[in-house]
């Protein structure tokens, strides 16, 4: 479906969503990489939010999922180095290529 490379700290590795579902104004997406990531992504009146169920994790994102830095910055500590930059990394692909043609 999605394959994107993702680079950090002078390494890179390949994420790829395998599944991207829209249920009720909500996104589905999963995402295997380093470890198997599934979220759930979502709007709201400040900007977008991703919660990984299987995590226990929820956090508030930029209105602009392009922002890489800011996204990868909230969910850091949270996810941990490889895995923020891997969703930040992913939600900016899906932002330009999914997102805008809704």
């Amino acid at each position: 479906m999605l394959e994107v490379t993702v680079k950090h700290e002078g390494e890179q590795w390949k994420a790829k969503v395998t599944r991207f579902e829209k249920r009720d104004g909500i996104y589905e997406v999963y995402i295997e990489s380093r470890s198997g990531i599934h979220l759930v992504l979502g709007e709201y009146s400040g900007g977008w939010f991703v919660c990984l169920p299987g995590w226990d994790y929820g956090t508030g994102l930029s209105s602009d999922l392009s922002d890489v830095f800011y996204n990868y910055e909230k969910m850091r500590s949270g996810l941990g180095d490889v895995d923020a930059r891997t969703v930040a990394v992913v939600l900016r692909e899906i932002g330009k290529l999914v997102l805008k043609q809704e």
